[in-house]
């Protein structure tokens, strides 16, 4: 499965870099973008399905441990899916490449692409990508969603899957998140809706039924919001954060392993953004600093150790500016214009350069080495 997708679109604490080299970055399942302030693209990790867009695809675990120049330029936001990528142009075009297997693409077929291709949308403010869809902010607020549809997370009211954008009947929206199955978005008012999948209560509105159309979240105050596998988080204005779902491995960071179909408080203050991974999450807080929770077998919290927390843990990052969160690792954007990521490594995701006998998880954050 695929990590959940990023936020998108007036997500605070955690968009843009310093001004640097490093503008921004995004990560999840298995391969990781950053973006250069001369609006080019290096990527890095799983490269079999093409999604690093260099011209190659198929590449074995640890072929391309380094980043490598993507072939595309003019990037104003990246989406990073577990098998494709996403970029939204500067002019508020979408181009997108990778695998393809669902229509994840946007090109109008299911053809997987190593290159770039234009997808059939225009007038975009923001993407988000995941496993299998993608997702975007139209200018004026609404969104259009594309690709695998089979629990609804397109939003378009069926369980058919499209290779072209489909209207979602939502205004107002100024952040989306894109789950396995299931998509959040944050709307103007500070109130969230959800859709698609719902079976551990992912979608936040008390039961666990699938909607197929966008439901309301039983939460307000939302400043930025994540879609896992089977469960959401989002910040609040005041600086705390609720997760509601799926809770194994304590994802939902309340202490407990307790799902629940309504948000629930998570044990952490002073938090800026929150980003979810397929069952981890992690919160960068308004001093630089970062937490983690929930599964951890590959090192994911980030606190030197391998056992799941059911509370927020402290990395010893500090001077964070970008957070992002993938599949079962995460990548932060120092100040210094340096990158960290720790957690899974086994297509090189880490960056680091590792030969491929020696692609090894990581506990604690590691530094991004060829940017």
């Amino acid at each position: 499965q695929g990590a959940g997708g990023q936020g998108a679109g007036g997500q605070g604490g955690g968009g843009q870099g310093g001004g640097g080299l490093v503008q921004s970055l995004d990560t999840s399942g298995g391969h990781v973008c950053a973006l250069l302030n001369t609006g080019t693209v290096k990527c890095w990790g799983n490269n079999y399905t093409g999604q690093l867009a260099d011209g190659n695809s198929g590449s074995a675990a640890g072929v391309n441990p380094l980043p490598v120049v993507a072939m595309i330029q003019g990037v104003a936001q990246l989406a990073t899916g577990s098998g494709h990528t996403c970029a939204l142009m500067t002019g508020g075009t979408v181009k997108c490449w990778g695998r393809n297997t669902y229509g994840e693409l946007g090109d109008g077929t299911t053809i997987s692409k190593p290159l770039p291709v234009s997808a059939n949308i225009q007038n975009v403010t923001a993407i988000a990508t995941s496993s299998g869809h993608s997702c975007a902010i139209v200018s004026g607020g609404t969104v259009k969603c594309w690709g695998l549809n089979n629990h609804g997370q397109l939003g378009n009211g069926t369980t058919t899957n499209s290779a072209v954008p489909v209207n979602v009947g939502i205004q107002h929206v100024t952040a989306i998140s894109t789950g396995a199955s299931h998509t959040c978005a944050v709307l103007n008012d500070g109130s969230a809706k959800c859709w698609g999948r719902n079976n551990y209560g992912q979608l936040g509105n008390g039961s666990n039924i699938a909607s197929t159309t966008p439901t309301a979240v039983t939460l307000s105050g939302i400043s930025t919001i994540g879609a896992g596998v089977f469960f959401s988080c989002a910040s609040l204005d005041d600086g705390s954060v609720k997760c509601w779902g799926r809770n194994l491995s304590g994802q939902l960071g309340n202490g407990t392993t307790m799902n629940s179909l309504l948000p629930t408080a998570t044990n952490t203050q002073n938090v800026a953004a929150v980003r979810v991974g397929s069952d981890h999450a992690c919160a960068l807080h308004h001093d630089g600093t970062v937490s983690c929770w929930g599964d951890n077998d590959s090192g994911q919290i980030g606190n030197g150790g391998f056992n799941a927390s059911l509370s927020p843990a402290a990395t010893n990052l500090q001077n964070v500016v970008t957070l992002r969160s993938g599949v079962e690792e995460s990548c932060a954007l120092l100040s210094d214009d340096t990158v960290w990521c720790w957690g899974l490594n086994l297509w090189g995701q880490l960056g680091t350069g590792a030969l491929p006998a020696t692609l090894i998880a990581s506990s604690v954050p590691v530094q991004v080495v060829g940017l």
